[in-house]
C-alpha cells in the first residue's frame, strides 16, 4: 500500500521472507521512499519475487510487556536478478541482429 509521509513524500513499507536453508524463514521489515516506492506498490504483491539491497537498520520495542528486536531495510533499491540479467542480455542480440551492415 502506497502512503505519505508527513512531508508529502511517497513511500511503501513492506515485508521480504529470506529462506535460510532450514525449516524457517526469516522476515525484513523493508520500506522505500518516492519513485522506488511506486513501482514496488505497481509491480510487485505478496509471494512474488523480490531482491532488495539497502541500508540494514536494527531498533528494539517493549510490546505487551515482552521485547522484541527488529531488523529492517531502508532506503531500499533494487538488486538485478540472474532473469533481469538474463532478458537484459537477450535483449541486447536482438537488437545487434537489427543492425543494418
Amino acid at each position: 500500500i502506497l502512503e505519505k509521509t508527513a512531508n508529502n513524500n511517497d513511500v511503501c513499507k513492506f515485508t521480504v521472507a529470506c529462506d535460510n536453508g532450514k525449516e524457517e524463514s526469516c522476515f525484513y521489515w523493508c520500506i522505500a521512499y518516492g519513485k522506488t516506492a511506486e513501482f514496488i506498490v505497481k509491480f510487485f504483491g505478496k509471494g512474488k519475487p523480490i531482491h532488495v539491497s539497502g541500508e540494514i537498520g536494527q531498533y528494539k520495542s517493549d510490546k505487551d510487556g515482552m521485547k522484541h528486536t527488529y531488523i529492517d531495510v531502508r532506503s531500499v533499491a533494487f538488486v538485478p536478478s540472474e532473469a533481469s540479467k538474463a532478458k537484459e542480455a537477450k535483449d541486447s542480440l536482438d537488437a545487434e541482429d537489427d543492425v543494418p551492415f
